[in-house]
């Protein structure tokens, strides 16, 4: 019986297409063994990258060096113990478009790096991204483990995932997808950064120390960032970082939190209760938070109209005429009595 394939094997890119069973790609000259202990390299220089992944595998490592890759093709298992995609150096970027599956606790670890994942995720096991780069999640995902960010992890949601969704320790979490389940935002200098776009997500829970941040640039729906929230939303001295280049205008309302049902919002952002002002951009907005449909979070516009002075109509014209030529006959008369 022949002996399985080396564990660890280096990506090499040495054969003649760039599907994932053709041995030549791999520096032992046959693929790797689908097993939850393989661990494979795709260093930076490789002629071929972008791999096809040709028939399911189970891996435990997905390593890098520097460069940009692309992956396509069938499913890809993490399995076994600390299951990892990352990189040691330099500056990476990566867009996975199989279909992924975490049968095990999976890492996203490494510095100056950038994934797409572009496929649907599955399976029992939970998905950590704990380091500088970001993360784009764009397939719509049922991976049931759940979602943390952590240590200046940058993770942005365009697709869908169950959650729940923890953001803790300098983590960033932003996007217009959608969490069914709940969102928690704690920790020093953690944040949900909504941007200009419409995030959904299932409870919300924003505390102190971190941060809900909202771009703001106009005042239609689209050009200011909101969360759609089904089910509680706590706000318990969370700070409100707004951004953008907007001036607003008199009667301006933006809706940055839009809370289901009839719960009310609990708790209040850092030294902002009900009716308080924060200044943006030189305009004074009121923030409610019983706004819209009565438990809302809502900023409201005190800009003053500015002077606009039209120019009369012909009926304003003869009116202010007609007032003119009385007065002047009233001062005429007057002067007549006088004589």
């Amino acid at each position: 019986m022949a002996a399985l394939p080396a564990a660890a094997q280096s990506w090499i890119g040495a054969g003649p297409d760039d599907n994932w069973t053709t041995g030549a790609n791999w520096s032992g000259g046959v693929p790797p063994a689908s097993s939850p202990v393989t661990q494979v390299l795709f260093s930076a220089g490789n002629p071929r990258t972008t791999p096809v992944v040709d028939a399911p595998w189970t891996i435990n490592q997905l390593n890098f060096g520097a460069g940009t890759y692309s992956f396509s093709g069938q499913t890809i298992t993490f399995a076994g113990a600390n299951a990892t995609i990352g990189n040691s150096a330099g500056l990476l970027q990566v867009t996975i478009s199989n279909p992924l599956t975490l049968a095990a606790p999976t890492t996203i670890s490494g510095n100056n790096i950038f994934f797409t994942l572009s496929g649907p995720i599955s399976g029992p096991g939970s998905l950590t991204v704990p380091n500088l780069g970001g993360v784009l999640l764009t397939g719509t995902s049922t991976f049931t483990g759940g979602l943390v960010i952590t240590g200046a992890g940058v993770v942005a949601l365009m697709g869908s995932i169950p959650g729940p969704v923890t953001v803790t320790s300098a983590g960033l979490f932003s996007g217009s997808g959608s969490v069914a389940g709940a969102v928690n935002v704690s920790g020093a200098n953690a944040a949900l950064d909504l941007g200009i776009a419409a995030l959904s997500t299932g409870p919300l829970s924003v505390s102190a120390g971190s941060t809900l941040a909202v771009t703001i640039n106009g005042a239609a729906p689209g050009q200011f960032g909101n969360v759609s929230v089904a089910g509680p939303v706590g706000l318990v001295g969370a700070s409100l970082q707004l951004r953008g280049a907007y001036v607003p205008v008199a009667r301006d309302v933006f809706t940055i939190i839009s809370n289901d049902g009839t719960d009310p919002i609990v708790g209040t952002f850092a030294g902002l209760s009900e009716g308080a002002t924060i200044t943006f951009n030189g305009v004074p907005l009121r923030i409610s938070y019983v706004g819209g449909t009565g438990n809302d979070v809502t900023l409201t516009s005190l800009a003053v109209n500015p002077d606009t002075h039209q120019v009369p109509t012909l009926s304003e014209w003869g009116f202010m005429i007609l007032t003119m030529l009385v007065m002047a006959i009233g001062m005429l008369r007057g002067r007549g009595g006088k004589a």
